[in-house]
C-alpha cells in the first residue's frame, strides 16, 4: 500500500509540473504573434485498465469530436499506446471532410483495450511527429487521452526503483517538450 501511495504521488508531482509547464509555453509566446493553424500529435491510451474506465469508448468520441473541429489548414497525427505505440495516422494536413472521415475510420478499427500502459514511449513518437513537420507556422500540441495509470510493466509495479527512474524519464520528456515550446494536454 506505501508503494502505490508513493506512486500516486509522483504521478501528481508529474501531472502538476505538466501543468506548470505548459501555463509556461503559454506565458512565453505572448510577446509573439501566435500561429492560428495547430499541428496536434493526439495520443491515444489503448491500455487493458480503458476498459474498465472507459468501458463505453468515450475515448474515441473524444477524438472523433476534436477531429471534426480542426480547420483544413490544422495538421494532425493520430497514436495509440498500450505497452507498444502505434502511428496509426502519421502527421498530415487535415485538408477537408473526406480525410476527417477516413481518419476517424482508421481510428474506430484500432482501439482495443489491452495490455500496459507506457507513456513514454508514447510520447517520445508524438514529439518525433510533431518534429518531423517542417511547417513553422503552427503551433505544435500534444494531446494525450489517458485514465491516468502509467503502468508499463505489470511485473514491475512494486518496484520502486524501476518506477522512479521511469516516472523521471517521463518528467524529463515532458520538461523537454515545453522547452521545445510544444503544448502538452493531459485529459483524464
Amino acid at each position: 500500500k506505501e508503494k502505490k501511495k508513493k506512486r500516486k504521488i509522483i504521478i501528481a508531482a508529474v501531472l502538476i509540473s505538466i501543468i506548470f509547464n505548459g501555463i509556461y509555453v503559454f506565458a512565453n509566446t505572448s510577446d509573439e504573434e501566435s500561429p492560428e493553424n495547430v499541428a496536434v500529435a493526439l495520443v491515444i491510451d489503448n491500455s487493458g485498465s480503458m476498459a474498465t474506465t472507459d468501458p463505453q469508448n468515450l475515448r474515441q468520441t473524444a477524438a472523433n469530436i476534436f477531429i471534426d473541429l480542426l480547420s483544413p489548414d490544422d495538421y494532425l497525427s493520430v497514436i495509440t499506446f498500450n505497452t507498444e505505440e502505434e502511428v496509426i495516422v502519421p502527421i498530415n494536413q487535415v485538408k477537408n471532410v473526406e480525410n476527417k472521415s477516413n481518419i476517424k475510420k482508421i481510428l474506430s478499427s484500432n482501439i482495443e483495450a489491452i495490455d500496459n500502459t507506457d507513456y513514454l514511449d508514447a510520447l517520445k513518437v508524438a514529439k518525433e511527429q510533431l518534429s518531423s513537420l517542417e511547417d513553422g507556422e503552427v503551433r505544435k500540441v500534444i494531446l494525450f487521452l489517458t485514465d491516468g495509470e502509467p503502468m508499463p510493466d505489470i511485473q514491475r509495479e512494486y518496484d520502486y526503483e524501476f518506477m522512479n527512474g521511469y516516472m523521471k524519464s517521463l518528467w524529463e520528456t515532458v520538461s523537454d517538450l515545453s522547452l521545445n515550446k510544444t503544448i502538452f494536454t493531459f485529459c483524464r
